[in-house]
């Protein structure tokens, strides 16, 4: 969907040339490997293979460029309104499965999480598997297409930025699952 819009919106794009399977390979796991880091802190199986998955899944519009000879928007799906307009999908569809608030709290920290290290992934790769400069990301779309630039070393700092939101995210996991476990004293209608 966002690649669409950004098509539409004249985001620049591409053809796959860029993806071939020599590079596709190391690509596909670098960004499985950041995502398992960045949520490590987590320790749980299920989030970690869910922050792989979402942070592989940020690329599938370059498959169309890889499959066909159509155009792909490069990387609308990098850009703070995609991770909010995620978290909240994500979160509404563990609400209506009545999932426990523990499930949500990680659900809305495992994307941000994901496409951070999925960013900071894409930044290392642009310099050493694909040997460019710095690497850009169009990181207020819709509302601006301009591309913002990032040196090297940004990929540790966006890395370490996604851990340690994990490690806020796990906190707030422990914090929900403490306060569920102690129990209530009740007066009445008034709870103590």
């Amino acid at each position: 969907m966002f690649s669409a819009i950004g098509f539409l919106h004249g985001l620049p794009h591409g053809n796959g040339s860029e993806y071939t399977i020599f590079f596709l390979i190391p690509e596909i796991g670098g960004h499985i490997l950041f995502a398992v880091v960045a949520i490590l802190p987590f320790l749980d199986l299920e989030l970690i293979f869910l922050s792989a998955v979402i942070a592989v899944f940020i690329d599938m519009d370059h498959l169309l460029g890889i499959l066909t000879t159509l155009p792909y928007v490069g990387r609308p799906n990098h850009s703070i309104l995609f991770i909010l307009v995620s978290i909240s999908i994500l979160v509404y569809l563990t609400r209506r499965m009545k999932l426990s608030r523990s499930s949500q709290i990680k659900v809305a920290f495992v994307v941000p999480v994901a496409i951070l290290s999925h960013i900071s992934f894409d930044i290392l790769a642009a310099y050493v598997i694909f040997g460019g400069g710095s690497f850009t990301f169009p990181l207020f779309y819709p509302f601006s297409s301009t591309l913002i630039a990032f040196q090297l070393y940004s990929f540790v700092i966006l890395e370490a930025a996604a851990f340690g939101l994990a490690i806020v995210g796990s906190l707030f996991v422990k914090r929900d699952r403490k306060e569920a476990k102690a129990p209530s004293t009740s007066i009445g209608k008034l709870t103590i």
